[in-house]
């Protein structure tokens, strides 16, 4: 049986965390994780290959409700399968949303 993470902030404006510049913000590396409500910012920069949320080999995860700005990279899928990414406001980054070896990936109403 596989167990499930459910990260939720209270509001996107008010509930921020910031990366300071140094690597991912927000880092999945399992399935069943859902992260919502939150600005993420900030991120580690290049050479590095980070992002302010990064699922790496993440199945079956939701990213949802959140503000993500001022990135070299919004949300990285890596190595990511059956994800849903819905209702981000995605601004202010380099790159907004990546997508590595990461099929059946469901969007929507993302900006």
């Amino acid at each position: 049986m596989h167990k499930s993470l459910t990260i939720v902030g209270e509001k996107p404006e008010g509930t921020i965390i910031d990366g300071n510049g140094t690597g991912d913000v927000i880092a999945a590396t399992t399935g069943n994780v859902n992260i919502s409500n939150f600005t993420v910012q900030h991120c580690g920069s290049w050479p590095e290959f980070v992002a302010a949320i990064h699922l790496y080999s993440a199945s079956n995860c939701a990213v949802a409700g959140n503000i993500v700005k001022h990135n070299i990279d919004g949300i990285w899928l890596k190595d990511s399968s059956y994800n849903i990414i819905s209702n981000n406001k995605i601004t202010n980054n380099s790159f907004g949303i990546l997508l590595s070896q990461s099929p059946t990936t469901l969007f929507l109403e993302t900006t």
